[in-house]
Order: C-alpha cells, then sequence, then structure tokens
C-alpha cells in the first residue's frame, strides 16, 4: 500500500513538473523574443504566436514582464507553493481570455492554421487548468 502512495505522490509530482515546465519554457520564449525585438531582429508580429498580439505590439518590455510572470508561475509550481498553483491558473485563464478574439477572428476569415494553432491554446490551456483543479494534485501543494 506504501508504494501505490509513493508511486501516485511520484505521478502528481511529474505532472506538476511538466507543467512548471511549460510555464519556464514559455518565459524563456518570451525572453528570446524580446531581445530579438529589442535589437530590431524581428518584426512584433513574429512574436504573436507565443503571447498575443497585444502583448507583442508593446514590445521587448512587455515581452520581458510576460517572461517575468510566466518565470514567477514556473517557480512556485516547482516548489510546489499553494499561491504558485493560484497563480498558474490564473496566468492560464488570462491566456484563455486573451485566445478568445484571436480564434474568432481566424474562424471569421477562414483561416485554417490560425484556427487550428489557437484552438490547439484554448485546449492546451483548459487541460492544464483541469490537471492543476484535481483534488489529487490541489493536495500536494503546501503553504
Amino acid at each position: 500500500m506504501q508504494r501505490l502512495l509513493q508511486t501516485a505522490a511520484d505521478e502528481r509530482s511529474a505532472g506538476v513538473c511538466a507543467v512548471a515546465a511549460v510555464f519556464a519554457l514559455t518565459a524563456m520564449g518570451a525572453a528570446a523574443y524580446a531581445a530579438l525585438l529589442a535589437t530590431g531582429r524581428i518584426p512584433f508580429i513574429s512574436a504573436a504566436w507565443l503571447v498575443s498580439g497585444d502583448v507583442a505590439r508593446m514590445g521587448p518590455a512587455a515581452m520581458l514582464a510576460f517572461a517575468a510572470v510566466h518565470t514567477i508561475a514556473a517557480w512556485g509550481l516547482f516548489r510546489f507553493r499553494r499561491w504558485g498553483r493560484w497563480f498558474a491558473l490564473a496566468l492560464l485563464g488570462w491566456g484563455f481570455v486573451q485566445e478568445i478574439p484571436t480564434i474568432s477572428m481566424a474562424v471569421a476569415d477562414g483561416r485554417i492554421v490560425g484556427t487550428m494553432r489557437s484552438g490547439a491554446l484554448i485546449i492546451a490551456r483548459v487541460v492544464l487548468v483541469w490537471y492543476l483543479s484535481q483534488d489529487e494534485v490541489r493536495e500536494s501543494f503546501s503553504k
């Protein structure tokens, strides 16, 4: 029985670390895009796939802020902090809301790739929220 409980705890830890890794990779991507935007090597629209077009238009400082909040969420998740879970859930919800106009425009314009991309991002966020909301996962977070 003890081994079964330990296996379940290990699976939760691996799952939460995977979610944290998603946030960390997103932060690293945003930081890289911020550097490329700051040096003028790419147009702002190139970063819109990672963040909303509105954030990308705000320039490198907004991209760095985006990277910072995702880094904070990743750190809180890696450390199994309750606030980190809530912060990650808030960011996922914010991203979901930000994606609604994008998918609406893609559908209205008949852009298949844009619709699929936005749909995949929405589905990914829903899955991550669902996972972080599971009782077993929620209970593994401390203070």
